[in-house]
């Protein structure tokens, strides 16, 4: 059943088969949580075959569960994980822009709301103040995480066996004379950035950049984004850095993550 966009107009990087997984996994309502493959067909006005080998590879990718000893489906773990991760991203979103807005507005520097993901630091926020680095900055521009104050921070707080996984994808590349080149090096730093509950970089993915991250908590006390203030190294002393950055970053970082307990409690609107 191909769908277009909003003008009407199919759009030209559509893939069929794609949209056709994603078709089935949209027949999943809240009043319509368990599926015939019958049910299935006839909601993607295909025939049974084309519909089971869909539903084959979903249940194969975890994203379908066959219900045991029967012909019906259920959304799998996958899917789940899946809309809870952007329930939780729009609480996110919703805690954090006005503790941003107000961080940027009091240091008159860039603040980011970042993410680790697949190994990268991810802008999912950001109120700018100026481009430092040669290329656009942007929310979704992603960085590696080792030479990163957020990727620090985030590989800091994961569990070990993620943090083992996370370190797997990083190349350690010297990307300036006071860069990380070694898992080893890392591991030592990342235990410091604990300790602290903060993570700075001077200079260590571009010469004259430096920047400082604090974690944002769920309401499990899992860290699940990090607020970044980046600015010049000619214009923020690694004392200042240290200190009222730090300090900064730390409390809108307490606020997101109160905020964030508040709305989850309360059961509002993501």
């Amino acid at each position: 059943m191909p769908r277009t966009s909003k003008s009407g107009k199919r759009t030209p990087y559509q893939i069929d088969v794609i949209e056709r997984g994603l078709g089935v996994l949209r027949l999943f309502t809240p009043s319509r949580h368990v599926l015939s493959l019958r049910d299935i067909a006839q909601g993607l006005h295909c025939v049974p075959s084309t519909a089971l080998r869909l539903v084959r590879t979903l249940c194969d990718l975890g994203f379908l569960q066959e219900m045991q000893g029967r012909t019906l489906y259920r959304p799998g773990i996958a899917a789940i994980g899946l809309g809870k991760s952007s329930i939780v991203n729009a609480r996110l979103h919703r805690a954090a822009l006005p503790h941003l807005r107000a961080l940027h507005e009091s240091s008159h520097h860039s603040i980011n709301l970042d993410v680790l993901l697949d190994g990268s630091i991810c802008h999912v926020e950001r109120f700018k103040e100026k481009d430092i680095l040669p290329t656009a900055v942007r929310i979704g521009s992603l960085f590696p995480a080792y030479c990163t104050a957020p990727g620090k921070l985030l590989m800091a707080f994961q569990s070990s066996q993620e943090r083992a996984r996370t370190l797997r994808t990083q190349s350690f590349a010297p990307l300036t004379a006071r860069t990380i080149t070694s898992r080893t090096a890392m591991l030592r730093e990342l235990r410091a950035v604990r300790k602290a509950g903060f993570a700075i970089a001077d200079c260590e993915m571009a010469e004259d950049l430096r920047a400082v991250s604090a974690p944002v908590c769920d309401r499990h006390g899992e860290v699940v984004a990090a607020v970044t203030l980046v600015g010049s190294s000619r214009t923020i002393p690694v004392k200042m850095l240290r200190g009222p950055y730090a300090d900064g970053v730390r409390e809108a970082a307490e606020y997101i993550s109160a905020d964030l307990r508040r709305i989850a409690s309360s059961g509002g609107a993501p």
